[in-house]
């Protein structure tokens, strides 16, 4: 399935496209990409556009289930990331309610951003090595996409908790499917 981004990057970093984002929670850093509402006019009655994290959480159960992630382009390698990225964060709100899932999300966006050369990044070998700079800009706009990914995630999950106010049954039985590597 391919990102309905590629070829709209407004710059790249490590092969990875740098887009707008719809800045939903007030804890979403600057960093290199632009908020979308600066890009993109809303539409009278209609809010902002889709971005590339909404993309990944309306596909995130889809892509869940695959066993192969073809990357076409830049916009994939930001689905790939932010699939993963999610899957790792649904395992980590097992039995939280919303106030704790909302914490933990925040504190996980912005602790332990690795860049795809350094040890422990999973997906090292779909991504450029670059130079020290763009190591850390990719860094910042990983960090930029992880707090908007958890943040809306967690409304997604919560919207309907169960009824000892933990997330819903049917986002969390994804906790327990391995996702691509297995794990």
């Amino acid at each position: 399935m391919e990102s309905q981004w590629n070829g709209y990057e407004e710059s790249t970093l490590l092969g990875c496209g740098v887009y707008p984002l719809r800045r939903t929670s007030l804890d979403t850093p600057n960093g290199p990409s632009r908020p979308m509402s600066e890009v993109i006019d809303p539409i009278e009655g209609e809010g902002e556009p889709q971005d590339i994290v909404d993309e990944a959480l309306y596909f995130l159960k889809t892509h869940l289930v695959r066993r192969a992630f073809p990357i076409r382009g830049a916009g994939d390698r930001v689905i790939l990331y932010l699939t993963w990225y999610l899957h790792e964060c649904i395992k980590s709100l097992v039995g939280l309610n919303r106030n704790e899932a909302q914490k933990a999300m925040l504190n996980r966006a912005v602790e332990g951003v690795v860049a795809p050369v350094d040890e422990g990044f999973v997906f090292s070998r779909f991504f450029s090595p670059g130079d020290d700079s763009e190591q850390d800009r990719w860094k910042s706009y990983a960090t930029q996409l992880r707090v908007e990914a958890g943040s809306r995630l967690v409304e997604k999950i919560f919207l309907f908790p169960e009824e000892d106010g933990t997330g819903n049954k049917f986002w969390m039985a994804f906790a327990k499917r391995p996702f691509l590597l297995g794990g």
